[in-house]
C-alpha cells in the first residue's frame, strides 16, 4: 500500500466551492483526493475483492523484548532498536522458516520470493505509506534499527524514493504505540500475509498453579488462503513467539546457508 510517487504533493485538495452533498442534501465540502489516496483506495479495493482472506491472533510475551531494550538503552547505543525493529528482525528469521509467507499468487501460480522484504506501515498526517526494510533477514538487530530510522524521517519528510517504497514481499502495521489493542490488517496485494501488532500490556496468568504477571501483546496474521492455511498461520506465530522470547540472537548476523556459502 504505497503512493506511486512520493514527491508529488500528498495532501488532498477541495473543490473551490461547497456543493450539495450526494446522501442527506446538506450543504457539505468535497474533498478531492491526492493521486496518493487514490491508488491507495484502488488497492484497498483490490485486496478486498480478489484475496480470500483470514485473520489469525495469538498473544505473545514481550518480556525478552523488553529486557533487550532495557539493556541497549544502558548501553547508550544510539539508535537504540524499537519495539518495532526487533518484531521486524523476528518476522524476516520466521519467514525463512516458512518460505510460504513470503509468497504471491500470480496467474494461479505461486511465486516463493527469494529475498524478504519486509515492508512498515507508516501513518502520515492524511496518507499511509509502506517503506521497505530489504533482506531483513540478513540484517542484525542494529542494521535494522538504523534503516528505520531513514525510512520513518524520509517518509515523515515525504523525500522517500518510489524505489523505497516498493519490493516487498511481507508487511507489518504496529498501533501499539497508539494505544490499539488489536486490530485485523488488510493484506497488501500480491503478499500472502501482513502482521498487525497490538499495545504490550501486563496480563495475568495461571503457570504451575501460581498466578503470574507478564506483558504480551496481541498479533494479528492476516493472511491469503490461496497461499496458506490456517495451521501454517498458528505455527507461523507460534515460531515468531518463540523467537520474539530469545530476541538476543537477532543482534547477531544471520548464519548463511550452505549454498550462500559455496557461493
Amino acid at each position: 500500500m504505497r503512493a506511486p510517487d512520493s514527491t508529488e504533493s500528498s495532501a488532498a485538495s477541495p473543490v473551490e466551492k461547497e456543493k450539495r452533498a450526494p446522501v442527506t442534501g446538506e450543504t457539505a465540502t468535497l474533498v478531492r483526493p491526492s493521486r496518493a489516496q487514490q491508488f491507495i483506495a484502488r488497492r484497498m479495493v483490490q485486496a478486498h475483492s480478489e484475496i480470500p482472506s483470514f485473520n489469525v491472533t495469538a498473544k505473545i510475551e514481550m518480556s525478552g523484548v523488553n529486557e533487550l531494550r532495557l539493556r541497549l538503552k544502558q548501553t547508550a547505543q544510539s539508535p537504540v532498536p524499537s519495539v518495532t525493529d526487533i518484531i521486524v528482525g523476528a518476522t524476516a528469521r520466521t519467514l525463512r522458516a516458512f518460505p510460504m509467507f513470503n509468497s504471491s499468487y500470480a496467474e494461479e501460480q505461486f511465486v516463493l520470493h527469494e529475498r524478504v522484504n519486509i515492508g512498515i506501515a507508516v501513518a502520515l498526517s492524511d496518507l499511509l505509506v509502506v517503506p521497505t526494510v530489504f533482506d531483513a533477514d540478513r540484517l542484525t538487530l542494529d542494521e535494522i534499527a538504523l534503516t528505520t530510522v531513514q525510512l520513518v524521517q524520509g517518509a515523515r519528510a515525504r523525500t522517500l524514493k518510489p524505489a523505497e517504497l516498493g519490493g516487498g514481499t511481507f508487511t507489518i502495521s504496529n498501533l501499539g504505540m497508539f494505544g490499539i489493542e488489536s486490530f485485523t490488517p488488510i493484506v497488501n496485494p500480491p503478499q500472502a500475509a501482513i502482521l498487525g501488532v497490538g499495545r504490550t500490556a501486563e496480563n495475568l496468568s495461571l503457570e504451575d498453579g501460581v498466578l503470574v504477571q507478564r506483558p504480551r501483546a496481541l498479533f494479528s496474521l492476516s493472511c491469503d488462503h490461496r497461499l496458506v492455511y490456517g495451521a501454517d498461520a498458528a505455527r507461523f506465530l507460534q515460531h515468531l513467539g518463540e523467537v520474539l522470547q530469545e530476541p538476543e540472537q537477532l543482534l547477531d548476523a544471520p548464519q548463511k546457508t550452505q549454498e550462500e556459502s559455496n557461493e
